[in-house]
């Protein structure tokens, strides 16, 4: 009796050691959650557009060509690019051959760029120049994001994701002249930014919970404005001569990124 109580035991520990082992090889890497972290190339552009008013009585700029000189080289297209690396969180659900889920993720995004000229001589103002500078800058990246996917086979899903993004953006620009009233403006103005992000992929399961990806985001933060004025800075006496000096910038990325993903599966 007790020998085969014994074996009977045995026999029921291996068929629930069987079922463990069974259940860990056949976990859908594609109905759970996961952790992971990625690494990658941003190419970013900003669109710079300078106001420096309009001809008025009190305004610094003393002609049309002159204000259309200094918004001209204070505006146009900087392109940059960068390392960008971060952690990512999300979810996947499994529909047949669907996959539903989100990510969310975090990662450094260091853009920079900016327009600008240096002693460029006054068009109505012969022998007197001027040095204008418009740039901009971020530091990370933020998205949250929903993810629709269809398995081409059972460990190679492509991918469609878009969702929420979110930057710091600074933005500023700069003035001086060596003209007779002696010119001077600027200002900065750091925001954080919300924008959206759109894109797509495919990630491979490599099993025993581990997968690998590869992605493309596009991202819009919209715009940011840094605003000040141009003023002369002679005399107290010329201190009502003044204008605006108003730059816009929308700054929109493409970002490459490659990633690895641990899954705890369902």
């Amino acid at each position: 009796m007790a020998g085969r109580i014994y074996a009977t035991s045995r026999t029921g520990l291996a068929l629930a050691l069987g079922l463990m082992v069974s259940t860990a090889a056949f976990a859908d890497p594609w109905d759970g959650y996961y952790i992971g972290a990625f690494a990658g190339g941003a190419w970013g552009q900003a669109d710079f557009n300078t106001d420096a008013g309009a001809t008025t009585p009190t305004s610094y700029f003393s002609s049309d060509a002159n204000i259309a000189s200094v918004a001209r080289d204070s505006s146009g297209k900087a392109n940059s690019r960068s390392f960008t690396g971060g952690i990512q969180l999300g979810a996947t659900r499994r529909f047949d051959r669907f996959v539903a889920g989100a990510d969310v993720d975090f990662s450094a995004l260091d853009l920079s760029g900016g327009r600008g000229a240096a002693n460029i001589a006054y068009p109505s103002d012969p022998g007197w120049n001027y040095n204008v500078r418009t740039s901009y800058s971020t530091d990370w990246l933020f998205t949250a994001r929903g993810r629709v996917g269809w398995l081409a086979s059972e460990n190679l899903m492509f991918f469609a994701t878009g969702g929420l993004a979110v930057s710091d953006v600074k933005v500023w620009n700069s003035f001086s002249d060596t003209g007779p009233q002696i010119g001077r403006g600027g200002s900065s103005n750091r925001e954080t930014k919300a924008g959206y992000t759109i894109g797509g992929g495919l990630e491979l399961a490599l099993g025993k919970s581990w997968s690998v990806k590869g992605e493309y985001l596009y991202v819009d933060l919209g715009h940011a404005t840094a605003a000040s004025t141009v003023d002369c800075t002679v005399i107290p006496a010329c201190s009502i001569i003044s204008s605006p000096f108003k730059t816009s910038s929308d700054i929109t990325a493409n970002i490459a990124r490659v990633g690895i993903n641990y899954s705890f599966s369902d």
